[in-house]
Parts: C-alpha cells; sequence; structure tokens
C-alpha cells in the first residue's frame, strides 16, 4: 500500500516496481494528490485504471478502478459524478471480463 493524504492506497497507485516509464512518472506526479473526492482525481484514476487494462494487467486496473468504492463523499456535481461512474462501471467490467476468462 502506497500512502497519501487520502490514508492508504493500493500497490497498483504506487509508482515503485512501475516496468511502464510512462505509468511510473504518471503515477509519481498525482501519488500525493490522489482523493477520492475530487473530480479530478476520480479522472485520474479512470485514466490509470484504463491504462492498466490496456496492458493487460487486469487485477492491478481493477484495484484502481474499485478503489473509489464506499470512501467518497457524494456531491452533486457533474463531473465528479461522471469519473465515480466511470470508475465504478470499469471495476464491474473488469470483474465481468475476469470472471469469463
Amino acid at each position: 500500500m502506497a500512502p497519501n493524504k487520502t490514508g492508504l492506497l493500493p500497490k497498483a497507485f504506487s509508482p515503485e516496481g512501475e516496468t511502464n516509464r510512462s505509468l511510473a512518472r504518471f503515477k509519481a506526479a498525482r501519488l500525493a494528490k490522489w482523493n477520492v473526492n475530487r473530480a479530478k482525481s476520480l479522472q485520474e484514476m479512470y485514466e490509470l485504471a484504463f491504462s492498466l487494462e490496456a496492458l493487460g494487467r487486469l487485477e492491478e486496473a481493477l484495484d484502481v478502478a474499485a478503489y473509489p468504492y464506499g470512501k467518497f463523499t457524494y456531491r452533486n456535481e457533474v463531473f465528479f459524478r461522471v469519473f465515480l461512474g466511470g470508475c465504478l462501471a470499469e471495476a464491474c467490467y473488469l470483474l465481468i471480463s475476469m470472471a469469463a476468462s
């Protein structure tokens, strides 16, 4: 688990041991900033989950996409809802995909 302002994040968020240089830079630049109550952070989690899925790292993608579940304070803000919904939909898709294979 990697520490940040909101507590401990799953290992998939950590730049340590990341073999993809672009993802390592992406993770390192955002590690201390990720917060499930900010739309921008949710957008970045959504993007990270899709990147990990594209690389075939489904378990890590699921860790990232499912992380916000139950940890956020709901706000009636369009961008917040869009990216929160995106993360949760991606988590559901990954669970279904992993169960089917």
